[in-house]
């Protein structure tokens, strides 16, 4: 990813918008909705987003973007994960991007 996209010189992390592009341009059309998200003074530093509907192998899709630990509060390389449901249950995930 392009650092000229962040929102600043000084910025070293992903806008929302950035954020949310990238999930999109992966979730291939599916409807997403946010079911967390969470901002400091830099910005977003955590959002969970989740498919409506099943994808086309038939799994529910959840999108975790973080850039800083819920636990410790400190600052992570800034990802974003996709995990997959299937009848409530996870089978399976991976690292969709980094920054």
């Amino acid at each position: 990813m392009n650092h000229e996209n962040f929102e600043s010189k000084s910025e070293q992390f992903p806008s929302k918008e950035i954020v949310l592009d990238e999930i999109n341009k992966h979730a291939e059309g599916l409807e997403l909705n946010v079911t967390k998200e969470l901002s400091d003074d830099t910005g977003i530093y955590f959002l969970e987003m989740v498919s409506e509907n099943p994808d086309s192998e038939g799994y529910i899709r959840e999108y975790t973007y973080s850039r800083k630990s819920l636990k410790t509060e400190e600052d992570l390389p800034p990802k974003v994960y996709v995990a997959y449901f299937e009848d409530g249950m996870p089978v399976g995930g991976e690292e969709v991007f980094s920054f």
